[in-house]
Order: structure tokens, then C-alpha cells, then sequence
């Protein structure tokens, strides 16, 4: 028989770092070889995966972004997502929307009675008494009315404005001691009559 007169190169996912042998190792769990011929297999960057014998790692899933200094998995950060395997980098969560946790694949849009007009935020603001939003993903909240008002913070709609108020600049007022109002949607108040008094507001 014909002796051998060549040595087979190890295949991409295996390497020897000795002479000698019969057979190059598979690369161990998280390890890998992309080129032939490795004297020893790599460890993979932090944040990604190999399968024994690999020739190469996973990517970086989405809600991470790919490190471009050492090629290593990032988690995005509150407010931002990336949607994308091996994204550059993670994206702000736009007006209206928010993100509270890392690695996030997608953001939370605002719920009615809040609302965020900057980017990248991880929560969403109250509506102010007196304003509202009716629909989800608003980017401000919106005054109520003339003649309404909103019973508490976080609103999505407006009421009229109430027995024992009056409007003034499109806004619901508590009627002064000494004053009442039995109406809604009122723009004054009425005094007390003689036989009677009023000492608190709102009556």
C-alpha cells in the first residue's frame, strides 16, 4: 500500500493544538473556529451562542445591540428597543410611547389619560386635572373644554363642570365661601342669600 504523503487541514468548528494526532477536537459548547486549520477553537463574545463543533456564534437577538469594539451583545437600555437581529444600535422609543424595561423588542405605547412628547422615555405623564386624552399614543395631553372639567388626574375624557363650580378661561372653579351654584356649567356663582351662609369652598 501507499504510504500517505499529505496531513488533512482541521474544518472550520474543529482544531489540534497538537502533532500527531488522528482527528481534530470539535469545538466545545460556545466556542468556534470560522477559518481551517485551527490550532484552538475561540470563545465566543459575551451575549452569544455556539452549539458544539460551531464555525461560528449566534447573533445578537433583538432587544440587544452588537458591541462594535469587541463584538459582544449589549442590552438595550430603558426607552430604547432594537427589533432586529445584530443591530448597530438600539433605537428611542418615539413620542407616545415608552419602554420601562432592557432589552426590549418593541415600546409601550401611552395609554388614554397620559402622554410623552420626548423620545426614549421609560414611563408615559399623567394628564393634569382639568386635561385629557381620549386615544392611546398621544404625544400631549389637551385642555378640557370650556364648560368642563375632569373628576381626576389621568383622564381620558372631560365632564361638565360640576354643581358647586363656575367656568373661568375654559377651566372649573370651586365656588368661593359665601357663594354657591346648585347648576353645572355655570360661569358664576350665586351669593348666599340673607338666612343662610356658606363657609367652605365648592358648594
Amino acid at each position: 500500500d501507499n504510504g500517505t504523503a499529505f496531513c488533512l487541514p482541521c474544518i472550520p468548528g474543529r482544531a489540534n493544538p497538537l502533532k500527531g494526532q488522528l482527528a481534530c477536537a470539535a469545538c466545545g459548547k460556545n466556542t468556534y473556529t470560522e477559518a481551517p486549520e485551527a490550532i484552538t477553537c475561540t470563545a465566543g463574545p459575551a451575549g452569544r451562542t455556539a452549539g458544539n463543533g460551531s464555525a461560528s456564534c449566534s447573533a445578537c437577538s433583538a432587544g440587544k445591540r452588537v458591541n462594535s469594539t469587541d463584538n459582544t451583545c449589549v442590552a438595550c437600555a430603558i426607552g430604547r428597543f432594537s427589533d432586529d437581529q445584530d443591530a448597530p444600535a438600539c433605537k428611542h422609543c418615539p413620542k407616545g410611547f415608552y419602554q420601562p424595561d432592557n432589552s426590549s423588542v418593541s415600546c409601550v405605547p401611552c395609554i388614554p389619560g397620559r402622554a410623552n412628547n420626548l423620545t426614549g422615555q421609560k414611563e408615559c405623564t399623567k394628564c393634569k386635572l382639568d386635561e385629557f386624552t381620549a386615544r392611546a399614543e398621544m404625544y400631549e395631553c389637551q385642555r378640557c373644554p370650556a364648560g368642563k372639567s375632569t373628576a381626576n388626574e389621568e383622564s381620558a375624557s372631560c365632564g361638565d363642570c360640576a354643581p358647586g363650580t363656575y367656568t373661568i378661561n375654559s377651566a372649573c372653579v370651586k365656588c368661593p365661601s359665601g357663594y354657591f351654584q346648585p347648576e353645572s356649567r355655570k360661569i358664576s356663582c350665586r351669593y348666599c342669600p340673607t338666612g343662610y351662609y356658606q363657609p367652605e369652598n365648592r358648594s
